[in-house]
């Protein structure tokens, strides 16, 4: 008699089954099957009288269902790696770092796929999609930062933050304004070495001399700053007229400070 070894096989099958079934309730399908397939291959698969008998008794329509589950959850797996294919075919296509659509549709894609079934290469996947949005972000937040930074004439820290955005992603688009901002770092320079003469010139209190200096670079070079410094000697200039001060001027203290 064989009634002690399918004892054995059913209390095995059982425990295979119930592992089965956490592994598919974790979304880890191909271990799911794994167990299943397990659960049943203990078993003849042309049973004599007595040993369906047995099953039947012991088993009810556990194995029935397993061979179920097994084609629900192969198709499963067949969906998640048609989501993964399709994923793969949109970050194929990513080129432009500051179009985030093929990313996005990638990156959900491997979501999806991932809920269906959560193999260590989806997860990966995901984490790469993540890690080239996080770059994406950054990089395109450099460029917002040199543009900005270009339009308020500021060339040095436009380069600088141009230099950090082509580590990111190499464009030609952004040595070209690399090199723009090197030719214009050049009249930069020029602009504030005059007007730190001109800076030094006040400071003694001769501000008429000051602004002949700086005005013809203020006005080849417009920034907001010399706008700023141009005015203030202005008004000192003003000031002075209108009280009759003498050629030391109180005001200079301004630009001492």
């Amino acid at each position: 008699m064989n009634i002690k070894k399918w004892w054995n096989q059913a209390s095995e099958s059982k425990a295979l089954a119930e592992q089965a079934m956490e592994f598919a309730d974790r979304k880890q399908l191909d271990q799911a099957i794994q167990q299943a397939k397990q659960a049943i291959s203990l078993w003849s698969k042309s049973p004599n009288l007595l040993e369906r008998k047995f099953c039947q008794i012991t088993m009810g329509q556990l194995l029935y269902q397993l061979t179920e589950q097994i084609r629900d959850w192969q198709q499963a797996i067949a969906y998640a790696q048609q989501l993964v294919i399709r994923a793969e075919f949109y970050e194929s296509k990513l080129e432009d770092p500051l179009i985030y659509t093929d990313l996005m549709i990638a990156l959900s894609l491997y979501e999806q796929a991932t809920l269906l079934n959560r193999k260590p290469e989806y997860r990966e996947a995901i984490k790469r999609c993540h890690e080239e949005l996080t770059k994406r972000q950054r990089y395109e937040s450099l460029l917002h930062q040199a543009r900005q930074q270009e339009s308020i004439q500021f060339f040095r820290e436009a380069n600088k933050s141009y230099s950090h955005a082509i580590q990111i992603y190499d464009r030609p688009e952004v040595h070209a304004a690399i090199e723009n901002c090197s030719v214009r770092m050049t009249e930069e320079s020029e602009y504030e070495q005059t007007l730190q003469s001109a800076n030094q010139i006040a400071q003694r209190g001769d501000f008429v001399e000051a602004i002949a200096l700086a005005k013809p670079a203020t006005e080849k070079f417009v920034r907001a700053d010399s706008q700023a410094f141009l005015t203030k000697l202005n008004r000192i200039v003003r000031a002075k007229e209108q009280f009759r001060c003498g050629l030391v001027s109180p005001y200079a203290k301004i630009f001492t400070n």
